[in-house]
């Protein structure tokens, strides 16, 4: 049976929602991805000492993780939040009250019967223009700390103190426990990076690192990638400004906060969207980058290739500023797990993957075959039951049974023979293999 080596990349990131000019937050999903997704996901395969898999971590999340961990001062929704219903203007309540729904229906409030009830009474309410004069202040006190205790992962759910406290309660809390949950979600912010640099020391995961605020770095060194990317696309009339210095910074800052945080250089990038061209990858180079990852897409473009065997390879492409490795994931292998799987029993689902895998596996020439699955790491899990923990007891559980699978981490992945010269690469993004989602398009072109 040929080896697989199955990569998993798990892409953590959120936009910078700070507005520094205003001094606050306008949204509040860091905080919630926190409390529910980054920590959860390495928790997850800590369990499975065979288990390895590679986490991205994007410098402005970093910087949004750590000013949670400080203070939750400063955030639009949480500020209303943290406030006792009484000092909520009816105003206030009228926007507060439909955000504390911003939770999936079946997995994350239905589970929760006084989140359910008051569900029905705000869907019974829709479109009230004084929604805020209909819930009173027990009303909302409950949706209030409801709402952040459907947000807290498995993790949090069970070993958290005041967390498993409020959930075996279940309804009639108290603006004073409300305060409590805040500042034990607020403490558990601070423990998220520090359980990263934890799991890597520990060999357990590498990770990787984006371009600080996430951009699209091909298109802030050559607008013209995205032409070569995709003829058919128009572009922008006019001269364009010359971004690359910024892009320089978007890197060298990525590493700078990156050593701040962990102690040492990133082991490899995301770049934001996948988005790749040689001239990106000579940047990352050029600052020490070993390794970086994208999609299939570009790979089958760049080599002319339909051969979806030539997925399962490592790459290493030569750039004037040096060598850099490079995997391409499986796309179907990886939106499977963001978009589908969430519709099937876990061991079902698990099973599927397995048999996936095993027909990529048998269809080899090779004895050994990397498989590479890359995906957002925060986005899909509310759409899973318990927030995808049966799933991935039911996927790991197969993994280290089965023999003919190892799984390893970016790095480790190129730590065999078996590793194929790049001879060129075509820009383009993990979204249809172009640039099309930023520029092509007259309304984009105009932005």
């Amino acid at each position: 049976m040929t080896q697989v080596r199955l990569a998993f990349l798990w892409h953590m990131h959120q936009p910078y929602y700070r507005d520094d000019v205003a001094g606050e937050y306008r949204m509040p999903w860091t905080f919630l991805h926190g409390i529910k997704d980054y920590y959860e996901l390495p928790w997850l395969m800590e369990a499975y000492p065979g288990m390895r898999a590679t986490f991205n971590v994007v410098p402005s999340l970093m910087v949004q993780i750590e000013a949670y961990a400080e203070s939750l001062e400063g955030d639009r929704f949480l500020d209303a939040l943290s406030r006792h219903p009484a000092q909520l203007s009816n105003s206030e309540k009228g926007q507060m009250i439909p955000f504390c729904f911003f939770a999936n229906e079946h997995t994350m409030i239905s589970p929760l019967p006084r989140y359910r009830e008051l569900h029905r009474k705000m869907r019974s309410e829709e479109g009230h223009i004084r929604v805020g004069e209909r819930f009173d202040e027990g009303e909302i006190l409950d949706l209030q700390v409801l709402f952040l205790l459907a947000w807290c992962g498995n993790y949090l759910r069970q070993n958290n103190t005041v967390v498993r406290k409020l959930m075996e309660k279940g309804s009639g809390y108290t603006q004073e426990e409300k305060t409590d949950l805040l500042e034990a979600l607020r403490l558990f912010m601070g423990t998220i990076l520090s359980y990263y640099k934890k799991m890597e020391e520990a060999g357990r995961i590498a990770l990787f690192t984006t371009p600080f605020y996430h951009p699209i770095l091909p298109l802030l060194l050559d607008p013209q990638s995205a032409k070569v990317a995709d003829p058919g696309s128009v572009m922008p009339s006019g001269a364009l400004a010359d971004f690359r210095g910024d892009a320089e910074i978007h890197v060298a800052r990525a590493v700078e906060k990156y050593r701040k945080v962990f102690g040492k250089a990133p082991q490899g990038f995301w770049p934001a969207e996948g988005s790749v061209s040689e001239e990106a990858m000579a940047l990352l180079a050029e600052h020490g980058v070993p390794f970086a990852c994208t999609d299939e897409d570009i790979l089958l473009k760049s080599l002319g290739s339909s051969d979806r065997q030539d997925i399962y390879h490592p790459y290493r492409l030569q750039t004037p500023k040096g060598e850099i490795g490079m995997l391409f994931r499986d796309k179907a292998l990886s939106d499977l797990l963001g978009f589908t799987y969430s519709n099937m029993p876990p061991k079902d689902a698990a099973e599927d993957f397995l048999k996936r895998v095993e027909k990529i596996a048998e269809a080899a020439s090779r004895d050994v075959i990397t498989v590479p699955v890359f995906l957002d790491g925060e986005n899909a899990w509310e759409f899973y039951e318990a927030n995808a923990l049966p799933f991935f007891r039911a996927l790991y559980e197969k993994l280290e049974s089965t023999p003919w699978i190892e799984t390893v981490t970016v790095p480790e992945a190129f730590a065999h023979t078996d590793i194929r010269t790049l001879p060129r690469l075509l820009p383009g993004s993990w979204i249809y293999g172009t640039f099309s989602t930023w520029m092509g398009h007259p309304e984009k072109n105009r932005g």
